[in-house]
């Protein structure tokens, strides 16, 4: 059985800023392959202006793509307004980073909640409605609903609205959550929460969730696979754990590294400087004017995603109940010519690093 639900190939997405002459082309997204599975999460990390978000609304149809092709069950798809915009929207669904701002604030949850049951399931009678809005709170473990049915969002905590908002979007019975950074405007104490929560409505009903965010930490411990973007681009993609662990991108490096870790040891190199302007990247490589292992190559010629053999001291661990846990290993690759098997002059030399990315001996 196929178990891919959503797939891009090929995502693009440019705007035109400046006027008159001085029009330019900023490169948001430019051609990434995506591909959701039933019952598996994907991790979607990288820094501020990397593109994440760009892609959850191109993969919701809430902003049109430049170029490339969206398909739902193999089939490609493109929707404009009316019925076929809400059809598609009963399957794909998307969670937005503010719940304030997301939840209208001059309703409460019961018109917010039954509004999404009522649209996705018009046929089902006023009772049918009330219970399925109790329904919802009760697998947002919003307990007891009827403490909760009648507030208004101003009335909840940060991760109770948040709730709610996954709430909201479980009332199409979507196969697809596009969660845009659920976690990055809540208190840290109760991030892990609703992380478990998400995880758990992946189990239940086998959807496929892009979770996207710029905490690669929260990305190993919920996603069974993550896919690193700079620049507009995918720089690395693989098993969570093995990306987390073993690195194999330099720019990987840099984010693993950014992380509070007083005990960690400093990576061979620091990459230094700000992410270039999506209106002028750098020729060749968008991370070689950041990268302290960039050669002539890596200036002149963007490096195509490489394969790699995985760590052979690391067997991926893919999440319990995921589909990929009876699944044929995750592929691993890099857009780095680090990692260039073909013996090119002008290919950069390999640090250290690369052998622990491998996971062999140096």
């Amino acid at each position: 059985m196929n178990d891919v639900v959503l797939e891009a190939r090929g995502l693009t997405k440019h705007y035109t800023s400046g006027h008159f002459r001085k029009k330019r082309i900023v490169r948001a997204v430019d051609g990434v392959d995506i591909t959701l599975r039933r019952g598996e999460v994907v991790a979607l990390v990288g820094e501020s202006g990397s593109g994440k978000s760009t892609i959850a609304r191109l993969l919701s149809q809430l902003i049109p793509r430049t170029a490339g092709d969206i398909l739902l069950d193999g089939e490609s798809i493109t929707v404009g307004y009316g019925h076929a915009f809400r059809a598609y929207t009963k399957r794909v669904q998307m969670i937005f980073q503010d719940p304030f701002a997301s939840l209208n604030p001059v309703h409460p949850v019961r018109h917010t909640l039954n509004r999404s049951v009522s649209i996705h399931s018009p046929k089902l009678s006023k009772k049918e409605h009330d219970a399925a809005v109790l329904t919802l709170l009760e697998r947002v473990h919003l307990r007891p609903t009827e403490r909760y049915v009648d507030k208004y969002p101003h009335e909840l905590s940060g991760g109770q609205r948040q709730r709610a908002s996954i709430a909201r979007a479980l009332g199409a019975s979507p196969s697809v959550l596009l969660a845009d950074e659920p976690i990055s405007m809540l208190d840290v104490s109760i991030r892990l929460g609703v992380l478990n929560l998400l995880r758990e409505l992946r189990d239940e009903l086998r959807i496929a969730i892009l979770y996207i965010t710029h905490d690669i930490a929260s990305a190993r411990y919920f996603a069974d696979r993550t896919m690193v973007m700079y620049a507009g681009r995918v720089v690395e993609t693989g098993d969570s754990e093995i990306v987390t662990q073993h690195p194999a991108h330099p720019y990987t490096n840099l984010l693993i590294a950014s992380a509070p870790d007083p005990d960690a040891e400093h990576p061979e190199g620091r990459a230094k400087g700000e992410p270039p302007s999506l209106a002028k990247t750098p020729t060749g490589c968008s991370f070689n004017p950041r990268c302290p292992f960039a050669s002539e190559l890596c200036r002149s010629e963007a490096p195509p995603l490489l394969e790699l053999p995985l760590p052979v001291s690391v067997a991926p661990s893919s999440s319990v109940g995921s589909v990929t846990d009876a699944a044929a290993p995750v592929p691993r690759q890099a857009a780095c010519w680090l990692y260039d098997t073909t013996g090119r002059a002008d290919a950069p030399s390999a640090p250290e690093f690369v052998a622990d990315a491998l996971g062999v001996a140096r």
